[in-house]
C-alpha cells in the first residue's frame, strides 16, 4: 500500500455520521493569480487531505447543489480574489464572503 493511502474502513467509520454517498469540498490552494480562487465541488465518499477541507451541512441535497453554483459562480469568485492575501481559501476567509442564503432560494432558481 502506498505510503498516504487510507483504508476505506477507517474513511467509513470518520464518515459513519454523514448519510450522503458524496462529500462537499473546495480547494483550499487558491493564489490570486489563478485563473480561478474559488473552487467548490462534490467528491466522492474518499479521504482527503488537508488541502482539500470538508464542508459537512444539514442542507438538503437540492440546496448544496445551488450552493455550488453560488460558491463557483464568476463573482464569488471575484470577490474572493479581492480577500484573499495569501495562497490559502481558509474556513475563517469563507464565512467572510457572499452567498445566497437557502431562505431565498426559490423554484425560479
Amino acid at each position: 500500500m502506498p505510503r498516504y493511502w487510507v483504508d476505506a474502513r477507517e474513511v467509513q467509520a470518520r464518515l459513519d455520521f454523514w448519510d450522503h454517498g458524496w462529500l462537499l469540498s473546495f480547494r483550499d490552494i487558491a493564489r490570486s493569480t489563478d485563473e480561478r480562487t474559488a473552487i467548490f465541488g462534490v467528491i466522492p465518499r474518499v479521504a482527503v487531505g488537508n488541502k482539500a477541507p470538508l464542508i459537512f451541512t444539514t442542507l438538503k441535497s437540492q440546496l448544496v447543489s445551488i450552493l455550488i453554483a453560488n460558491t463557483n459562480a464568476l463573482i464569488f469568485d471575484y470577490i474572493a480574489r479581492q480577500k484573499i492575501g495569501g495562497t490559502h481559501l481558509a474556513f475563517f476567509c469563507i464565512k467572510q464572503l457572499p452567498a445566497i442564503p437557502p431562505h431565498m432560494y426559490t423554484q425560479a432558481l
